[in-house]
């Protein structure tokens, strides 16, 4: 039983990316370090080994830049640099059953990052309502404005906003959320766990009672349901692998 005053999470797992996960932490790193360090063989020339070339095996470590998902100016350059549309994880028809199922038409839905994703629009040709769109990127949102067909401009609201921080909304807003790959960026950056309560919290809060957060995310159970567990934001879970 979901008492009133109590919101659900419905949170979705895309679980290819497990072994990606699995072969970063085999590295004693998880997928959201700034660094990842690399083991490389490098062989010599000349030496045999058992197919008749020796060679001597030497372990070196190289370290590479991971993308600053969590922060607003790797997002910005990256949509200056790339200015197509992108769909991050899954798109519209992969995804519908469940939006579907626990976002209504009949309402005013909020999606939080939504970067240069298409998926409200395939939405919104599916008699979805009114749907508002937010990004703390603001070339982001100039973009997709542009391109935001005239035949849905009535149904789509494109808003630059920090979703931690959505002040411009009185509490219970809207009859859904969703968030496509959100949480998992505010994740990869700094000050990680407490920008991802801010971010739960304000989707907590302007979400409608008994009504649905939707989470798409890579990340593994463990890592993830942890942050819903918070005092004054009770969150009833459902969990889907896709």
């Amino acid at each position: 039983v979901i008492s009133f005053l109590q919101r659900n999470i419905f949170f979705v797992q895309i679980l290819q990316l497990n072994t990606i996960i699995l072969r970063y932490q085999t590295l004693r790193h998880l997928v959201c370090n700034k660094y990842l360090r690399v083991g490389l063989k490098s062989f010599t020339p000349g030496q045999q080994n058992s197919s008749g070339l020796r060679v001597e095996s030497k372990f070196y470590t190289k370290k590479y830049q991971m993308p600053q998902y969590g922060e607003i100016n790797y997002w910005n350059e990256r949509y200056k640099e790339q200015p197509n549309c992108f769909e991050w994880y899954q798109g519209y028809s992969a995804l519908k059953p469940l939006l579907n199922d626990f976002l209504p038409k009949k309402g005013h839905n909020l999606q939080v990052g939504v970067g240069t994703s298409l998926v409200q629009q395939d939405m919104a040709e599916d008699n979805y309502e009114l749907i508002t769109n937010l990004d703390y990127s603001d070339v982001a949102i100039d973009q997709m404005k542009e391109q935001c067909p005239s035949h849905l401009q009535s149904k789509l609201v494109y808003q630059v906003a920090d979703c931690r921080d959505m002040e411009m909304f009185e509490d219970d807003s809207f009859d859904g959320v969703f968030d496509k790959g959100t949480l998992d960026a505010i994740l990869c950056g700094d000050e990680s766990y407490s920008n991802a309560e801010k971010l739960l919290r304000e989707c907590y809060r302007v979400l409608k009672p008994d009504r649905y957060y939707m989470v798409i995310t890579y990340g593994d159970p463990e890592s993830r349901l942890q942050h819903f567990k918070m005092e004054g934001a009770p969150f009833d879970v459902k969990y889907y692998t896709l």
